[in-house]
């Protein structure tokens, strides 16, 4: 609940900034719209009474509009395109999609290596894999929205610091943490899930012993 409507607002509300910044208005409006709709979306999909769920349709669309900012965002900041460029364009479009990019190459990655298609439906996601650890979807989605605001915010403060090659340097860091997290929690979840069957075979068991007696 709220995880593609939250990081599209998100990306939407970062590109937006830009885009007025730099008197984009077509795109600023685009971006703006898509995010208060995702915003008025939200409110129902939390909703526990009238509830509605995005769907394929609803994200698929959602990250179309998001990858043509992503590709205006970076056209934009090419140097014959305009004098103040932001150099490290590239590395901020990567790092204000990290949550989407990293999971799909995670998810795409480990359904090959079993020999299965990278567009088959399983619960490996790394949203799936904090929910099935015991957090609400709503505690899931704030954990991977936090995650994209501060990276977001980290790479704009430290743009002028690191250079392009040490920011790629990071993001592989960063690949390899997520990695080693999504591999532990899928350790711990296989481990809540034996307790969980050794529980109900143990009160099965218990049941069929007073039935008995």
């Amino acid at each position: 609940d709220g995880l593609s409507a939250g990081i599209g607002t998100i990306v939407s509300i970062t590109f937006c900034l830009y885009f007025l910044r730099y008197q984009y208005y077509a795109f600023a409006f685009l971006s703006a719209s898509l995010a208060g709709s995702l915003l008025g979306f939200m409110r129902f999909n939390f909703s526990k009474t009238n509830k509605i769920f995005m769907g394929d349709t609803g994200s698929l669309i959602v990250g179309h509009l998001l990858t043509a900012f992503a590709i205006k965002f970076l056209a934009s900041n090419l140097p014959t395109v305009q004098e103040n460029v932001f150099i490290k364009a590239p590395v901020m479009a990567i790092i204000v999609l990290i949550i989407p990019i990293f999971d799909t190459l995670r998810v795409f990655s480990i359904r090959i290596l079993k020999k299965k298609s990278p567009f088959s439906a399983d619960r490996g996601h790394f949203h799936h894999l904090l929910i099935d650890n015991g957090l609400e979807h709503k505690q899931a989605t704030f954990i991977l929205c936090s995650v994209t605001i501060f990276l977001t915010l980290c790479t704009y403060w430290l743009s002028d610091t690191f250079s392009i090659n040490q920011f790629v340097f990071i993001i592989c860091i960063l690949f390899g943490i997520y990695l080693l997290i999504g591999k532990i929690l899928e350790v711990r979840k296989l481990k809540l899930l034996q307790e969980k069957r050794q529980e109900l075979s143990e009160t099965t068991n218990q049941l069929i012993v007073e039935v008995i007696s």
